[in-house]
């Protein structure tokens, strides 16, 4: 079979999400009210996450409406009609937690948004599809960062007392 590989670039984008400080306490709070369970098998150790839970969570009414304005101003210069945000999830890491490798399914973006992040070590590490290279950026508490589903991408041991919390959400183009 003969193939003909053209690469092509897909972006990684940083936003700075404007209502963090307004709103990272109260989500915060809301995120301690719900259920939750751990992950910890050979490849992850999470603390504290809702990704199995399908209830409807408080933290996420509150937030989601914030989230889709944002993300509108994200994608305001792509070519799409409009988009949705899918899955919502949060994820909290303590000392020695992690998240190995791995790719979101069944939508276009994968957005981790960091609301706690007690440095920039333990921020989201992200790889190029083909030559597997991690991609370079910078972030920080407060940002979102949004790229294809398809790259592969892990939370790092967190080998600081602070606790990481994210909330991760999948966006589909429509």
């Amino acid at each position: 079979m003969q193939l003909k590989k053209i690469n092509v670039n897909s972006p990684l984008i940083v936003s700075r999400f404007q209502e963090h400080n307004n709103i990272k306490q109260i989500l915060l709070e809301k995120i301690s009210n719900s259920d939750s369970q751990s992950i910890s098998n050979s490849n992850d150790k999470i603390t504290k996450t809702d990704f199995y839970i399908d209830e409807q969570r408080e933290y996420k009414e509150y937030l989601l409406p914030k989230l889709a304005n944002h993300m509108k101003e994200v994608f305001r210069d792509f070519t799409i009609p409009e988009f949705a945000i899918g899955n919502i999830w949060f994820q909290q890491y303590n000392i020695s937690d992690e998240h190995d490798w791995h790719v979101h399914p069944s939508c276009h973006w994968t957005n981790v948004y960091f609301v706690e992040l007690p440095t920039v070590e333990c921020k989201t590490i992200v790889r190029e599809v083909l030559s597997l290279d991690t991609i370079n950026y910078q972030a920080q508490e407060g940002d979102i960062i949004t790229f294809p589903s398809y790259f592969y991408h892990k939370s790092p041991k967190n080998n600081v007392l602070d606790r990481k919390t994210v909330i991760s959400f999948n966006i589909n183009f429509r």
